[in-house]
């Protein structure tokens, strides 16, 4: 529908023809707040959401989209791995340097009760 009256049509201007080169302006009549329904910008809006939440679904089941989802969950899995396995290997050398600990004690306390056996086996030989 052709409006004539300047003041009853739709304010979006710049509408490209063709090749893109000339403009015009909407000629449909002017609904809300001078605007058509098509170039409402709560309109415009409407249509620019709901395009983006349909790329949004489709780009979620995308088979690429998909499997770099996974591969970030098993980065995170691994990273997760791989902290345990930190906290675990300085605890196993805590315990190896303890345990090393124990047995420099261990083997300081034979050697002196070696050397005390000996020293008397080597007395009482010396007295028989």
């Amino acid at each position: 529908m052709r409006v004539t009256d300047e003041q009853a049509r739709c304010k979006k201007g710049g509408i490209p023809i063709g090749n893109g080169f000339h403009f015009r302006k909407c000629s449909r009549a002017a609904v809300i707040d001078g605007y058509c329904k098509q170039h409402h910008p709560d309109t415009v809006q409407a249509r620019r959401d709901a395009s983006f939440k349909a790329y949004e679904r489709k780009r979620e089941r995308d088979p690429l989209n998909v499997a770099l989802n996974q591969l970030a969950g098993a980065r995170a899995e691994r990273d997760a791995l791989r902290a345990n396995a930190d906290a675990l290997a300085k605890a196993v050398k805590a315990l190896l340097v303890e345990n090393r600990r124990v047995s420099i004690y261990a083997d300081d306390k034979w050697r002196v009760a070696r050397r005390r056996v000996e020293d008397a086996l080597a007395a009482w030989r010396e007295g028989k």
